[in-house]
């Protein structure tokens, strides 16, 4: 209806939008940077912000501006995430079927791992969404997760999204060991690892909405 009347190819401001027609802001770039550089050196990283400013959608153009023959990404998205969905989800999605105890399909992951890096010569990253409803088992998992050869290096890049109750929760001390691995000698107050602007959140001098040239 008003797209014809106005002459535009798609709906504009759609959920499903195109990664590469997002609005490059300086600070998207700089996110994406800083992602980037976790993944081809498989460390931990998280993106932090409120709700709504952009964070699923920057993972989004993060995943698809990865070289699919270098990295392989898989992104997990659960309120109830136990350890042993966790490691479940992740060699499903590398093919593979489960064990069923949490030891047992820890050990898998890290054999699936390596072969994926020694054979297929692909680089691990592991994105966990809506972090924040993580529980303190899930948590401590994670940090054992990236234990690999006595802590000298880490299987996979590992990013965190969640909403500030995480943060909250490690700053009041509920998470100490997980406060210590994961912001100690960073940014409080409001400041995150990675900040997460809205996708088009600065006006462009040329911009393209629903296919067409405003």
């Amino acid at each position: 209806m008003f797209e014809s009347f106005y002459g535009f190819t798609q709906t504009p401001f759609a959920r499903d939008i195109p990664t590469e027609q997002l609005y490059s802001s300086i600070m998207l770039e700089e996110t994406l940077g800083r992602l980037e550089y976790a993944a081809s050196r498989q460390l931990f990283a998280v993106v932090t912000g409120d709700c709504g400013t952009g964070k699923t959608t920057t993972i989004r153009r993060f995943k698809d501006m990865l070289d699919s023959a270098r990295f392989h990404v898989m992104y997990l998205a659960d309120s109830k995430l136990t350890p042993r969905h966790f490691y479940k989800g992740l060699l499903e999605q590398l093919g593979a079927e489960s064990k069923f105890y949490r030891g047992d399909a820890k050990r898998q992951l890290h054999r699936e791992v390596e072969l994926m890096r020694g054979i297929h010569r692909l680089q691990i990253v592991v994105i966990i969404d809506e972090a924040h409803l993580l529980d303190r088992e899930m948590l401590e998992e994670v940090r054992f997760l990236l234990n690999f050869k006595m802590d000298a290096q880490s299987p996979m890049a590992l990013i965190l999204v969640y909403f500030w109750t995480l943060y909250l929760s490690c700053n009041n001390g509920d998470l100490d060991t997980f406060d210590d691995e994961l912001f100690e000698g960073k940014p409080h107050s409001g400041d995150s690892f990675v900040a997460v602007p809205p996708p088009a959140a600065q006006p462009a001098d040329h911009e393209v909405i629903g296919g067409r040239d405003v």
